[in-house]
Formats: structure tokens, sequence, C-alpha cells
């Protein structure tokens, strides 16, 4: 069996946080839970950065002989293994998210900024971590206490471990074009109670992964995830994500012989240089993603994002006969 590493989010331990969705995948003995690196000694380090969470999941791995695994994070350990993809792509079988932190695109960074979450390290702790929970769920939801979870050495570093994340989701780069060419299946799931911002970043990775599949889950929000809320259901996507790339590499599709090229047809674009038509294709996606108007904008325009990637994704399946020049794709 292919081993699997579960990240967490900064709110609580991993540990607590994964223990209903590991007892409904029936314990598996290659799954490890994995704590995040900021809570790994006394104190969270002063130099602290999310290079130091890639490398101690790559020790790690080399640690336990894994060349090859998958990859699940929740929150910043979303954040985290999208990071770890674009630093070592060949060793992630499949990837899954669960509203990663962010998606480290200049559209989630506007987002973020106005959502007012951007200086969350210079606010004092009681503000900082109001405004942090308010910004993960939708206005109408009523936040209540905590969920109770035993006294822990990463509870006492929340605020730090908090203020240090918040640092690094503003700050730390991953080049898009690293992940784009990640071919293997993603999967991201998000709660239809949490900020809008989840539903645009699933309707941007939909367009921006070759093989990714989103979904909503109704009632659900950062606070109270689909992991602990439907364990069941998010055993089953991941199942079924994993048996999948298991399937594709035991009886790999067969490749189509490339097709006949077919009589050019008139077209405004046909002349122009390929990369001015993706760029300009890019730029309309991007703006799809990050105008926004009223409380529907994101979502609506989330949905205009997707359609525009499945119309792309479609043209593959043209008959050769019929493909010709093809002015509405961007690669």
């Amino acid at each position: 069996m292919i081993p699997t590493f579960f990240l967490g989010g900064i709110l609580m331990p991993s540990r607590f946080r994964f223990g209903p969705l590991v007892a409904a995948l029936g314990s598996p003995p290659e799954l490890e839970v994995k704590e995040l690196d900021v809570y790994a000694s006394d104190r969270v380090p002063d130099d602290y950065s999310l290079a130091s969470e890639i490398d101690a999941l790559d020790r790690l791995a080399a640690e336990r002989g894994y060349d090859r695994f998958h990859l699940y994070g929740y929150s910043i350990g979303g954040s985290i293994a999208l990071a770890y993809v674009a630093a070592y792509p060949d060793k992630v079988v499949s990837l899954a998210v669960d509203e990663p932190a962010t998606d480290f695109s200049d559209a989630d960074r506007e987002l973020l900024t106005a959502q007012g979450v951007n200086g969350l390290a210079e606010m004092p702790p009681e503000q900082r971590m109001h405004v942090y929970v308010r910004s993960l769920v939708r206005p109408v939801v009523e936040v209540g206490p905590s969920p109770a979870i035993p006294a822990t050495p990463e509870m006492a570093l929340r605020p730090a471990g908090l203020a240090a994340v918040s640092r690094e989701v503003e700050r730390y780069h991953v080049d898009e074009e690293r992940l784009r060419a990640f071919d293997r299946p993603v999967y991201m799931s998000y709660g239809g109670l949490s900020s809008e911002r989840w539903e645009t970043m699933g309707a941007r990775l939909a367009v921006l992964f070759p093989d990714c599949t989103v979904e909503r889950y109704e009632g659900c929000h950062h606070l109270n995830t689909s992991h602990q809320a439907e364990p069941e259901r998010v055993a089953g996507a991941l199942k079924q994500l994993w048996s999948r790339r298991r399937a594709e590499r035991l009886h790999p599709a067969p490749v189509a012989p490339p097709a006949a090229p077919a009589a050019a047809r008139p077209s405004v674009l046909r002349d122009r240089p390929a990369e001015t038509v993706s760029r300009a294709a890019r730029d309309l996606r991007t703006r799809l993603l990050t105008w926004r108007d009223g409380t529907h904008g994101c979502a609506l325009l989330g949905c205009l994002a997707v359609l525009y990637g499945q119309i792309q994704a479609s043209a593959d399946q043209v008959p050769g006969e019929l493909r010709g020049n093809q002015p509405w794709r961007s690669t």
C-alpha cells in the first residue's frame, strides 16, 4: 500500500483534528498524521518559514523510507501540501486539500487583504484570534466556543504559532507553473458555510490543475470541517482518489494517435503568437476569479471560471477532423 501523510492546521493538534477521519478509514498502518513543525519545540522559532515545514515533511518521508506517498492537508496543512507538490511533484501520488490557508495566488492574497486578515501577526493575541476566526466563516455563522480538547504544549503556543503562520501566508511564494504541471489527481473540499474565499479558490484550482475534483460540503465550515462532521463521506472520497491512481498505474489509458490537422478556419486569433492568446486567456480567468460584486459575486464568477475550465478541457474531446483552430483555448 502507498503511504499517506495527513497535515493539520494551526488551531488544533493534528492527532485530534483527524481522529474521526482516521477511524473512518479504519486506522490504516500506512497512514501517518504529522504535527506542524511550528510546534516541534517549546517555542515558535524566530526564523520559522513554510520552507521548514516542507523540509520537515521531506525528512520524515525519508526516515520512513517513503519515496512516493499521498498527501492530505487541512488549512495551513493544505497550503504546506500545495507548496510541497510544487517543490517535490514526483513524490506525491495524489493531493487532497481541505480549505487551504492560501493557494499562494495573487487573487487569494487580494481577498485576504479585503478581509482584513493581513497583519494578524501585529495584532494583540485576543484581537488576532477574533479577526482570524471571523474570516474563516460566512457572516451568518455564529461562532461558538472552541471544542474542548486536552491541554497540550501546542495549545500554549497557538497565539505565537498563528502569528508565525500568518506571516508566511502573506509572503511565501509558490511558482504557479509548478502547480499547473502537476498532472496527478487532486481533490479539494470546502464547506458551504465557510468564507466565500474557498469557493473562489476551488474554482481557481479546478482550472489550474489538469486533474482536479472540487466538492462542496453543505452545512460545514472551517471550524466544523468536513473531515470531522462527515468523516465517512470524506473517507470515501479519499479512497476513491487513492484507488483511481492505483488503477491508472495498473491499466494506463491507451495513447491515441495524433489526428491529422484540419484546414484552418478564418479567425482573428489564428495568426497571433500562441503565448499572446494564452496570456489573454489567463488574464480573463484571473479577472473572473477576483472580481466581486456583493455577496454572490464570488460564487457566480467562480462557477463561470469552472465552466471556462470545462470548455478548455472539452476541447481535447473534439474529433480530430473538426478540431482545426481553437481560438477559445488558452494553451
